[in-house]
């Protein structure tokens, strides 16, 4: 059963179209990220769904009622900013029941919940202590553990982590995933981070300039990428432009990089290889290296033929060096072939 459902909503702030048609529906008990650059819609998105933003055109549903006339506090959504918000005058146990309070809820009954939900966010004993006399992460678990006492029929999450280091990043989503499954939460991300989206969605919804170019499974939107940007954003790719006529895509500049049967309509193409479906082999061949960064356990490397520009991935126990002759394999069945729109 879907239990958010957005119906061609499109949203405009001063003057400019913010959101463009957006199509967006997510089942009860998944855990969706949007996914883009910065200013391609998705935190209007997200308050567009909390009804903090009113879309200008389209249709919000959530548990299969149509909530765009419902206040913010009406509508069964929580939202976690960035900034958390969390209130500095107040204890910790009072933050997190301060939207049960609001609610006109008992006070044995708020503390009730404050405590049960403070065990599952690792809080315990903390009830008493000032917002401020707490560690970075710990305030971010108050942020949570006031959202989840909520109860909210779908928990939106407004890259609530990119202020922490990668090691609490990492603790916070894993307590994240384990509440999600625990609680059978419906919950909506918003990040730029590639990696927190992979690792925690069921699905991920692309976006760029308003629209969301591709929905799908992790594994489906890295591995099959809808269009190029898409593909772009996963990291850097190699783009190499060029043709396909009887059934052969060949690159339209006169480089070593070769082509590759193809099933495809004839027309104009932009083959999309990763670095690591380009295999660096030592041996003289077409390619020099131009640039060779150290990441670790691989080596980002640049190459040329004097013609073509490309990157390849490599392990970092091989013994290479800049302006030395190489040779490649590339695997060109995990390619893909975008067609070019004429015009």
């Amino acid at each position: 059963m879907d239990n958010l459902s957005l119906s061609n909503l499109h949203v405009s702030l001063g003057g400019n179209k913010i959101l463009k048609g957006i199509n967006f529906k997510v089942k009860k008990g998944e855990i969706v990220s949007l996914l883009g650059p910065s200013g391609c819609g998705k935190s209007t998105l997200l308050k567009t769904i909390a009804g903090l933003i009113e879309p200008s055109e389209g249709e919000v549903y959530i548990g299969g009622q149509q909530v765009n006339r419902l206040a913010p506090e009406e509508r069964g959504t929580v939202i976690v900013f960035q900034d958390l918000r969390l209130f500095p005058h107040m204890d910790v146990g009072q933050n997190i029941g301060f939207g049960l309070k609001m609610k006109g809820v008992h006070k044995e009954i708020i503390r009730k919940n404050v405590i049960n939900i403070m065990e599952k966010v690792g809080l315990d004993g903390y009830e008493k202590f000032k917002v401020f006399e707490l560690s970075g992460g710990q305030q971010q678990r108050v942020a949570l553990a006031r959202a989840l006492a909520a109860e909210p029929q779908v928990l939106l999450l407004d890259e609530p982590f990119s202020s922490l280091d990668e090691n609490l990043r990492q603790k916070m989503r894993e307590l994240v995933i384990k509440l999600h499954r625990e609680l059978n939460l419906t919950t909506i991300l918003v990040t730029h981070d590639q990696e927190e989206a992979l690792v925690m969605s069921d699905r991920i919804a692309i976006m760029f300039k308003g629209q969301i170019l591709q929905y799908d499974t992790p594994k489906s939107v890295y591995e099959n990428p809808a269009t190029p940007e898409v593909a772009n954003y996963f990291g850097e790719m190699n783009s190499i432009e060029g043709f396909v006529e009887n059934g052969f895509f060949q690159s339209f500049c006169d480089s070593s990089i070769g082509g590759c049967k193809t099933s495809l309509e004839d027309g104009s193409y932009s083959l999309m290889l990763k670095p690591s479906h380009i295999k660096l082999v030592k041996e003289p061949g077409a390619w020099i290296i131009k640039a060779i960064s150290y990441l670790g356990d691989k080596y980002n490397i640049r190459i040329t033929d004097n013609v073509l520009d490309l990157v390849v991935v490599t392990a970092s126990n091989i013994d290479i060096h800049v302006g030395e002759s190489v040779n490649i394999n590339v695997d060109y069945p995990k390619g893909i072939l975008y067609k070019k729109e004429l015009g």
